[in-house]
């Protein structure tokens, strides 16, 4: 039998994240790692998902454009890894943003200082659309 995909979720931030999943609560303490299933690190935190709306309108984070920034701030307080080892070895980067490598930031440091993160400002809806059109002329 096919063991379900998890991922080991690390709470980088100072609450107490709670949730229901499969009729199943659970919660991870500030600096706590929890073992939870692929599809449930993407419904209650929008792993792999690079639009996150979805979630953080089901967490009631945000319901406006106006809030967004900081839910998305909330969502970046958690870190993904493959093993409970690496989720308890992760050092939550003093970078503004995620604690974890994710969209818009790559591996390394400019200083040379391994494992650190680079943070690349993520595009803004304007942007987005102003890439996706072709320009006028």
């Amino acid at each position: 039998m096919k063991r379900a995909a998890s991922v080991w979720v690390r709470n980088n931030g100072k609450i107490v994240f709670s949730d229901r999943y499969d009729g199943e609560d659970f919660s991870i303490p500030p600096g706590g790692v929890t073992e939870i299933l692929v599809e449930t690190a993407e419904l209650c935190l929008g792993f792999g998902q690079e639009d996150k709306t979805r979630c953080i309108r089901r967490l009631g984070w945000a319901f406006t454009q106006n809030n967004m920034s900081e839910a998305l701030s909330r969502l970046g307080t958690f870190s993904f890894h493959m093993t409970e080892k690496e989720a308890l070895a992760h050092k939550p980067s003093k970078l503004v943003g995620s604690s974890a490598p994710s969209d818009g930031e790559t591996p390394g440091d400019p200083q040379g200082e391994p494992g650190g993160v680079v943070t690349r400002q993520p595009l803004n809806l304007l942007q987005k659309l102003a890439q996706a059109q072709p320009p006028a002329g």
